[in-house]
């Protein structure tokens, strides 16, 4: 019987997926909230590994960063399929709200995942959807719900690598998972994860506007 209703719960869960129609949009991965003032161009850098394990994902193999050997900091480019939402909206944001239009790089933003914590509540769906066959789930009822809450750091280097700023901010969002309105598990948790990045960002992006004048000045001292 147990067998039973946990082919029925994988079945459902299948429909859902070809039943889902919400999808990962490009307007996922861009935010129009800009920093008051741009700052010289930064060249965007990621904490790959702190990503991949926070995300429980593991890259397996160790990146070299400006020629100086292994390290955990990765250049935004081609990597692993399971990081390309972290680089491409880290990197939308650095392009379309912090920085000028200066084509030289005057420092770097480096972006670490300080901590990640990804829940999936809502068993008690799971005997709904059970006994009604997934009728609930038809009339609007959803499979679950992915909650998402992480902490972002943001480091402002100069070319050298010398920090002059850090910003930490934290981001929560859930997306359901369920059909019509929602999205399939592996959607669901992209999409909670961008949507709690960008909710760190922001909060950064006003921290930020704090000290333009005197992160800008000694980004223009290396130069």
């Amino acid at each position: 019987m147990i067998h039973m209703k946990n082919t029925l719960f994988f079945s459902l869960l299948c429909l859902c997926a070809l039943a889902s129609c919400r999808t990962i949009r490009p307007g996922d991965f861009h935010t129009s909230q800009r920093v008051a003032e741009p700052l010289p161009r930064l060249k965007p850098l990621v904490h790959a590994r702190s990503f991949a394990q926070g995300f429980d994902y593991a890259l397996g193999r160790d990146y070299a960063y400006a020629g100086d050997g292994p390290s955990p900091w990765l250049a935004i480019g081609v990597t692993d399929q399971s990081m390309t939402d972290v680089f491409r909206l880290l990197k939308n944001e650095l392009e379309e709200n912090i920085n000028s239009n200066a084509s030289t790089p005057a420092g770097n933003a480096r972006f670490k995942l300080v901590s990640y914590e990804r829940r999936h509540p809502g068993w008690g769906f799971i005997f709904p959807t059970i006994a009604t066959f997934g009728t609930a789930n038809v009339l609007g009822m959803p499979f679950g719900v992915t909650r998402v809450e992480l902490e972002l750091q943001m480091e402002i280097t100069d070319t050298e690598g010398h920090s002059i700023v850090t910003y930490t901010a934290s981001g929560r969002a859930k997306a359901p998972i369920a059909m019509y309105y929602g999205y399939d598990s592996v959607d669901a948790t992209r999409k909670a994860n961008l949507v709690a990045l960008k909710k760190a960002m922001s909060a950064i992006k006003l921290a930020m506007n704090k000290d333009t004048e005197r992160t800008t000045a000694r980004l223009q001292a290396k130069n």
